[in-house]
């Protein structure tokens, strides 16, 4: 069962030793030109405008940035002696 596992996580270079589909004949004889540095790989990190947007469009399920948020000036005056 161990084996199984393993092999279901490998890249498929590892667990065949001939490719399989037509796809897999690109690029299955060549190793990486230049191994990955970690120095290069670093993730960015976002500001603050970037995480409020973000959690306004989790909160609000919409973009704070769009033109369908209105303000309430921009709402038509209701007039309340008006008949229905």
């Amino acid at each position: 069962m161990q084996t199984r596992i393993t092999t279901g996580k490998a890249i498929p270079r590892q667990r065949c030793k001939w490719q399989q589909t037509a796809a897999q004949e690109i690029g299955w004889d060549v190793a990486p030109l230049i191994p990955k540095n970690p120095k290069y790989n670093a993730s960015r990190k976002s500001c603050q405008i970037t995480q409020y947007a973000d959690n306004y469009r989790l909160t609000k399920k919409k973009n704070p940035f769009s033109r369908e948020v209105f303000l309430y000036r921009d709402m038509p005056h209701i007039d309340p002696n008006a008949a229905p």
